[in-house]
Formats: structure tokens, sequence, C-alpha cells
């Protein structure tokens, strides 16, 4: 099924959710932007301490692993508290469920 997810098209994003591939095309301009500054707000106060408690990774559209390989879910922002997720892994796939 993961082979499904990475063969898809140029301009095309993909989730497999209950061992069901869906696809959609990329966000919109106005999507993209409204995400963005979501994530500025976010970022500030909870991943760098300033004005907020810090210890909070923020990442916006990451690959979400339920099961790996097997159920992958694309959020257009997810948080991970430090203590859960100490390190970014280097590859794309985040592992540890979002908080």
């Amino acid at each position: 099924m993961y082979e499904q997810l990475e063969a898809l098209p140029d301009g095309l994003t993909g989730e497999i959710l209950n061992g069901q591939l869906y696809a959609q095309p990329r966000p919109s301009g106005a999507h993209v932007v409204t995400a963005t500054s979501l994530a500025d707000e976010l970022v500030s106060p909870f991943q760098k301490g300033r004005g907020g408690s810090g210890g909070w990774w923020i990442a916006a559209e990451p690959e979400l692993h339920f099961i790996h390989n097997t159920e992958v879910d694309v959020p257009d922002l997810a948080g991970w508290c430090r203590s859960r997720l100490p390190r970014i892994r280097q590859d794309h796939r985040f592992t540890v469920v979002s908080d």
C-alpha cells in the first residue's frame, strides 16, 4: 500500500487510513498561508519558549505512521511534547503519535 502512496503523481498528496489510500490535490494557496500563520503563532511560545512554555516540536505536514507504512496520515500541523519525542528523526516518517 505504501508504494501506491509514493507513486502518486506530482500535485497530489495522500494518506492511508483503515487500509484505504486517499489522494487529494495539494492545498490551495489560501490554505497554505493560513496553516503557516497558525504555525507561526504556535512555534514561538511552544517550540521556542518565547512567551510560552516551550518544550514542544511543532511540524507542518508531518507524515505520521500509526502503523509503519500501513496507517499513514498527513495533518496540516502536529505537535509533540519533547519529553515524548526528544529528537526529530532524519527521515520523513514520524512514528511517535503526536500530542
